[in-house]
């Protein structure tokens, strides 16, 4: 296996870290927030790559847009909505908001939601699965404290669930397979890597 890189026309991005990059199908790509590992700025603009063409496109978006972030995730919803959860803004402060992206209409909404509200976070990884948001471990503080909890989001009450004593995880990978929550990799409280499942 080995893999090419390719090169891309419009708009090309700054050389982002910790934005979130989603397939959304019909062959695009799309990226929001992030930082500039050059000029440590912060983003909120989403971008979009058209795979066929292999062209960048800034999205003019509206409504209720998101302040900058970093560290968040954004997973593909309903097939044609990005729900962005968590992040760290500009300030260092770790986010535990929820905002959706409708691709059809560029437009932002923010839900309004109930229960106990997770710790702000970022390098986390989320997963829907069942009409609900999985949050999983990531980072969180002024002291940058790696979380070993998981929690969900009930996508149709709009609800958060307590959270449960997981793994102290960041920087790690997780998807849905075969009804269950996979997560793979990461790092843990002493930063040290981890290739376990």
């Amino acid at each position: 296996m080995s893999g090419t890189v390719i090169t891309t026309l419009g708009q090309r991005p700054a050389c982002l870290v910790n934005a979130s990059v989603t397939y959304v199908g019909n062959e695009q790509i799309y990226a929001f927030g992030g930082f500039d590992q050059y000029t440590d700025e912060v983003y909120n603009h989403v971008l979009k790559l058209n795979l066929t063409a292999r062209q960048w496109s800034l999205v003019d978006n509206y409504g209720d847009i998101p302040g900058v972030r970093m560290g968040h995730t954004a997973c593909l919803w309903q097939g044609d909505k990005l729900l962005v959860y968590g992040g760290e803004n500009e300030h260092r402060i770790h986010l535990s908001d929820v905002v959706i992206f409708d691709i059809k209409t560029a437009h932002w909404t923010q839900p309004e939601i109930s229960g106990p509200v997770p710790r702000g976070r970022a390098r986390h990884s989320a997963v829907i699965h069942d009409d609900k948001l999985f949050v999983c471990g990531g980072m969180s503080g002024g002291d940058n404290s790696v979380l070993d909890d998981i929690c969900f989001l009930d996508l149709k009450t709009w609800t958060w669930s307590r959270t449960w004593r997981f793994v102290s995880r960041y920087d790690h990978a997780s998807w849905v397979w075969g009804g269950k929550i996979w997560i793979s990799g990461g790092m843990g409280e002493e930063m040290e890597r981890t290739n376990e499942i």
